[in-house]
């Protein structure tokens, strides 16, 4: 029994092809994965909302999508390639950088203090 709800509401409205769905038999096809506009807001924890997604799409910014009749749809890839594109990468602080390097000088400094006590002995 499959635990998809859109293949269960498919069932319901055709008891034949929702014998199909519902046997072991069936396996759906291994495609492109699609998201709706509400999977999408769900995706995005409601920081992007559906009317920031129309207008996005009005513009021509934002993930790719398609339209097949009324129905919008979000391939999964293409929101993961969009994800990756807008990906800040931050650089570490200068303080860390400071201690960073503070810390290679100790160490040179110990090493030249170490090899200049050698030589004095």
């Amino acid at each position: 029994m499959t635990s998809d709800p859109s293949l269960m509401q498919i069932g319901t409205r055709n008891s034949l092809l929702h014998k199909i769905v519902t046997s072991r038999s069936f396996t759906p096809l291994s495609g492109p994965v699609f998201l709706t506009l509400e999977e999408v807001v769900e995706r995005y924890r409601a920081q992007v909302s559906e009317g920031t997604l129309r207008n996005w799409r009005s513009m021509r910014i934002g993930p790719s999508f398609m339209k097949i009749g009324k129905a919008t749809l979000y391939p999964l890839e293409e929101l993961d390639r969009w994800d990756r594109r807008n990906l800040v990468v931050c650089r570490p602080s200068r303080l860390l950088l400071w201690r960073k390097r503070r810390g290679e000088m100790c160490r040179i400094r110990q090493l030249a203090l170490s090899d200049t006590s050698r030589d004095r002995y």
